[in-house]
């Protein structure tokens, strides 16, 4: 049941049979594939399916809720279900949340994530959170994502649906902290700094994250197959309840 001064900031399940109103998308690739379909859900009648294919170099098929970024030093909910039917090749990237340049400026690198997830060809499912106090306060030396993040090593099985709710507080000091459950078990919590706070040109980043779902196989592309179901995103007045998939 939602708290009675809970605010749920976001919320899709695809019902409308349509995504078009609540994401953006980013597609790039020839073949890159996003649809609502009504096999396989999680709940209610549809659900939204991702396809990469590696062959044409379908390098990403991804949505953005049309709603307020993660702002750092606010607290969050947030709830989703994912299976998963081609493991994704290369990075994996299943989910991100995604830094941020100063200014938005994406032509110097944003830097390291907040949070990514991967979903790896043999059944590795890794959560990489920026908790490495290394991290904080250095420039990226690359562009990429998970550079120098903490890995916390899961397993997944193809065709199961996987309920996931993480409740956290991005901050570069020790008010940061996480928590995530799958399938309703706790397998991380941390606390303290938890957010790199400078994109790839060393400048400070704008303090916000936001969410992206789908698949990020590579810049080389590769292939995924993916489908998530019952989004919602709460705020610090929310709790497990108001955001895990029913």
């Amino acid at each position: 049941m939602f708290q009675a001064d809970a605010e749920i900031l976001f919320e899709d399940g695809f019902e409308s049979g349509d995504y078009t109103t609540k994401w953006s998308t980013s597609i790039d690739g020839p073949t890159s594939l996003i649809e609502v379909v009504s096999s396989p859900v999680r709940s209610g009648s549809y659900a939204v399916h991702m396809q990469t294919f590696g062959a044409n170099g379908d390098r990403r098929a991804e949505l953005v809720p049309i709603t307020d970024r993660f702002q750092w030093e606010e607290e969050y909910w947030l709830g989703f279900s994912f299976q998963v039917w081609q493991q994704v090749e290369e990075c994996g990237i299943i989910l991100q949340h995604h830094s941020v340049p100063h200014d938005n400026d994406w032509s110097v690198g944003a830097g390291v994530n907040g949070f990514t997830m991967q979903a790896m060809v043999g059944g590795d499912l890794y959560l990489r959170m920026s908790t490495n106090d290394a991290l904080i306060n250095v420039p990226p030396l690359t562009g990429g994502a998970v550079q120098g993040q903490i890995k916390v090593p899961l397993r997944f099985s193809k065709f199961v649906w996987y309920d996931v709710v993480c409740h956290f507080r991005y901050a570069a000091d020790s008010s940061g902290f996480w928590e995530i459950w799958i399938n309703d078990e706790l397998v991380y919590r941390d606390t303290g700094p938890n957010i790199a706070t400078l994109d790839r040109s060393g400048t400070a980043r704008d303090h916000e994250e936001y969410l992206k779902i789908g698949l990020y196989p590579s810049n080389g592309g590769g292939d995924g197959d993916i489908y998530f179901d019952e989004i919602r995103i709460g705020d610090a007045n929310a709790d497990y309840y108001d955001v895990v998939p029913q």
